[in-house]
């Protein structure tokens, strides 16, 4: 995945493998995971499950979209424009995250902007994110590091932020894409409509996409002494 990474199910963490432990065919419950674009580019990936290495070469992984999970804001840029304000001059960092009537999403990819004098101020702008009622903005003048640095709140279906200078209070980004609800799993897995292939669609620069995944085993047998493997592979 040279232009995102794969997120476990709290769409935050980073995946680098996941277990099922135990497996009983059609007793399984599907496991989460997000794709976030972290290139400046749009791309349309696709998902296949390469199956495991044996003589059956039985598919045993499905997959399918997720459309109750929020992503992040997508394509978040900064420009400075014709505003005074109170900001001393300084480097200033941003993220954003989405929100709804569940929870809130994690933080999209960090913007930077280089401010100087007190007449031009930074404008935040990015991508709706369908469904979201609103957008929470985060600063901070050092990058990567947003504890207790909640800035603003955007509703309204708007998209862009301009920064006078006020100060931050105590939100921090979460490390959970609770939008969709319900944990452990943050949602409810679907009961049909799982496939071995499936298009993620176009996912915008910093966009984020989700999917459950499940093995789909072919027989009604446990699979505790017959591991099974495989790869999932996100390719545009």
């Amino acid at each position: 995945m040279s232009n995102g990474k794969l997120l476990l199910n709290d769409g935050v963490t980073e995946a680098v493998s996941y277990d099922f432990g135990l497996i009983t065919a059609g007793a399984v419950t599907g496991i989460k995971f997000g794709f976030m674009n972290e290139k400046s580019r749009i791309v349309t990936p696709t998902v296949r499950f390469i199956q495991q290495n044996s003589n059956d070469m039985y598919e045993f992984m499905k997959a399918v979209l997720d459309d109750q999970t929020l992503s992040c804001p997508p394509n978040v840029q900064a420009e400075l424009v014709a505003q005074v304000h109170g900001l001393v001059s300084d480097t200033y960092y941003y993220v954003l995250t989405a929100y709804n009537g569940n929870g809130e999403t994690g933080q999209s990819l960090e913007v930077a902007i280089e401010v100087t004098g007190s007449s031009y101020a930074p404008r935040i702008f990015w991508e709706a994110v369908t469904e979201a009622q609103g957008y929470k903005i985060y600063r901070s003048i050092e990058s990567g590091v947003y504890a207790n640095c909640l800035l603003s709140l955007v509703t309204g279906g708007g998209t862009s932020f301009i920064d006078i200078g006020n100060a931050v209070t105590g939100g921090t980004p979460p490390t959970e894409n609770t939008t969709a609800g319900g944990s452990p799993h943050y949602g409810t897995p679907p009961v049909s409509g799982y496939s071995s292939y499936i298009e993620l669609g176009e996912v915008s620069a910093g966009g984020q996409v989700f999917l459950w995944a499940k093995p789909d085993p072919p027989y009604s047998v446990d699979e505790e002494d017959n591991p099974r493997y495989c790869q999932l592979r996100i390719t545009e």
